[in-house]
């Protein structure tokens, strides 16, 4: 299983995901990882983090995160080894 390319962080390249789970790298524009999370469904996720949220941008660390996103990327998967994937992939980037 492999991520998908790098994307810039707009609404083209996020109407064009999909409605599926899976686990998603937001990149700072130096395309550093800033955060790994998981969503039953990538897409409403990405658009929150491109618009906010009211219950998403309240919490000051996730504002700061949305701030300096720039890029991401997405790997379609179950929720179930979405979950696995994340916590390998925390102990390696953070």
């Amino acid at each position: 299983m492999t991520f998908s390319k790098i994307k810039k962080l707009d609404l083209e390249n996020i109407k064009k995901e999909k409605m599926n789970s899976g686990i998603y790298k937001l990149l700072n524009r130096n395309k550093k990882v800033i955060y790994i999370g998981v969503s039953n469904k990538a897409k409403h996720r990405l658009f929150a983090v491109l618009y906010g949220r009211s219950d998403y941008v309240q919490v000051q660390g996730k504002m700061s995160i949305r701030n300096k996103t720039k890029y991401y990327q997405v790997l379609y998967t179950n929720i179930k080894n979405a979950r696995k994937l994340e916590k390998e992939l925390k102990k390696l980037y953070f």
